[in-house]
């Protein structure tokens, strides 16, 4: 029996040659450098609008996890926490007030991580990290979502926590109150 090989068999070949390789261009993401060296990174995340019971647990030292699989590995070196503010108006005085929310607060942490650095990307395992990106603080007895506000090269010897004040003019309408819950 005589096979025959065509220009149809031959196209079949190329694209399923195609697709395989767009699959592992698209599944294999992971910037992997053998030859660069990892590089220490500290960022400040901050979990937004909770309840106390979740920012409780989280300590200095806890080894956590950024991503849901329990992949990308960093370590906890400072939590701040503070309550949430907001300004609302009140229609009595028509004077806008900034006050507390009852039983909610920001948590601010100071991660440290190892990661790969190039041009493109700062990469911890295939977890990229950037200013403004959501990632996970996945602990012992916690889990949430997280959002970098900074990021710093190298270890630091502080925390990246930083308290901007800010001041409102006396001729303004602003006045600071506190509710009396």
């Amino acid at each position: 029996m005589k096979v025959k090989f065509n220009w149809i068999d031959g196209i079949i070949i190329l694209i399923i040659i195609g697709v395989l390789g767009i699959g592992i261009h698209l599944l294999n993401r992971e910037n992997v450098s053998f030859s660069k060296p990892k590089v220490p990174y500290n960022f400040l995340a901050e979990i937004a609008n909770v309840d106390m019971d979740l920012l409780k647990p989280i300590k200095s030292g806890d080894e956590i996890y950024l991503t849901v699989d329990n992949v990308d590995k960093a370590i906890i070196k400072d939590v701040k926490i503070e309550p949430v503010k907001t300004i609302i108006f009140d229609a009595d005085t028509s004077v806008y007030k900034e006050v507390d929310m009852p039983h909610k607060y920001n948590g601010f942490v100071t991660i440290e991580v190892m990661a790969h650095e190039d041009t493109a990307n700062i990469m911890v395992g295939s977890t990229p990290i950037k200013v403004g990106k959501g990632i996970f603080v996945k602990g012992p007895g916690y889990s949430s979502k997280a959002h970098i506000l900074d990021m710093k090269s190298g270890i630091a010897e502080d925390t990246l926590y930083i308290v901007e004040e800010i001041s409102v003019p006396e001729e303004s309408d602003v006045t600071k109150e506190s509710p009396t819950n």
